[in-house]
């Protein structure tokens, strides 16, 4: 996640937030990127995100966070919060 950090780090795409699943791993994995990011705000841990959350309930919070939300997650979770708002099965 450092490496990934530091990659997202030399591209325009700075987060407005960095959210995550409350779980351990996700928080320090999480907290991780905000550090090679020098993201200063807080990493919000978000319990739609835990593993077998319905994505549809997270996909209307995310916005309140801003227009680029940085999710750090679980599988499946992850991918079908991005299947669910790229509008696919």
């Amino acid at each position: 996640m450092r490496g990934l950090g530091r990659l997202l780090a030399t591209t325009n795409l700075r987060p407005d937030a960095i959210v995550c699943s409350p779980l351990p791993r996700a928080c320090q994995t999480a907290e991780l990127l905000a550090h090679a990011l020098d993201h200063l705000d807080e990493v919000v841990a978000l319990r739609g995100l835990v593993p077998g959350a319905e994505p549809r309930a997270i996909a209307q919070v995310l916005p309140s966070y801003g227009q680029c939300v940085y999710v750090v997650s679980h599988e499946p979770t992850v991918s079908a919060l991005g299947a669910f708002l790229l509008g696919r099965p």
